[in-house]
């Protein structure tokens, strides 16, 4: 129980180093992340996609962070291996085999910032409501990998400024990004 802790624990730390470390790369040719939240749909011009292999562990991570002026989303699913790439499967908020998906979404605020205000429950002190985050992985070889994701999204903070919806639905769908891998030894 100790481990799958610390495995999720390391996964939220590695998100800042995911978005800001990494190779940002800009999306081109055969490779896209495009997403619609609620109803507009929009696809990211820059992303940094990492498969982090947490050695002490034998566990790894993988991250995309995506956006464009208006949205970024992060994007991450852990597993209890190691390999050359995830498992080609389905990813959800509490999997099983201590697999978990996450997924963040921000709301762009002009010069680089973003602001979060949703969460993927209604009420994020109730442990036992569950989330409806997937993320399908649906290729991973030659150091690229595609997948889908989907989420509810609940309004958690208001920000000055922006309407937001109470509710929100994103889906989704990354192809072919080319990745970057990393060792981390805690």
């Amino acid at each position: 129980m100790k481990r799958v802790i610390y495995l999720i624990a390391m996964m939220f730390l590695a998100l800042n180093l995911s978005s800001c470390g990494g190779n940002e790369e800009n999306l081109s040719g055969d490779s896209y992340v495009r997403v619609t939240i609620g109803d507009d749909t929009w696809e990211a011009t820059n992303y940094t996609s990492v498969l982090s292999h947490i050695t002490n562990l034998e566990g790894q991570r993988y991250d995309i962070t995506a956006y464009n002026e208006n949205y970024k989303i992060v994007l991450a699913v852990a597993e209890s291996r190691m390999s050359d790439c995830v498992t080609v499967k389905e990813y959800t908020r509490a999997g099983p085999n201590l697999d978990e998906a996450l997924i963040w979404f921000y709301y762009g605020l002009g010069n680089n910032s973003y602001a979060n205000v949703h969460n993927d429950k209604q009420d994020v002190f109730d442990d036992l409501e569950e989330s409806d985050v997937v993320i399908r992985i649906t290729s991973c070889s030659g150091g690229k990998i595609s997948g889908e994701f989907s989420g509810t999204f609940y309004n958690g903070t208001a920000l000055p400024g922006i309407e937001v919806p109470e509710q929100v639905v994103i889906s989704g769908e990354f192809k072919n990004l080319p990745f970057t891998k990393q060792e981390i030894i805690r």
